[in-house]
């Protein structure tokens, strides 16, 4: 996983845990190019978070994954199932 990723999962890590939701949601809203320009390894990152304690951070990836143009819908639905 590439520096800045790691930092991603850091900080959305610290930040859930001590409950800081309102700074996380500001953090996610800024790492939006971050995490567009890094599309073809956002797989890794869902990977090393956990779905039930930091929720925001993978929505957020998943939100950026279905952005992306090149996503075809049974890999839309594959990451929607890990999600659920």
């Amino acid at each position: 996983m590439a520096s800045p990723l790691e930092h991603y999962v850091n900080h959305v890590r610290t930040m859930s845990s001590a409950g800081n939701f309102r700074e996380l949601v500001e953090y996610l809203l800024e790492s939006t190019e971050l995490l567009a320009k890094n599309g073809n390894i956002l797989d890794n990152v869902l990977e090393t978070l956990d779905i039930q304690q930091h929720s925001l951070g993978v929505l957020f990836v998943l939100v950026i994954k279905f952005s992306e143009p090149n996503v075809s819908c049974a890999n839309s639905f594959a990451i929607l199932l890990f999600f659920l």
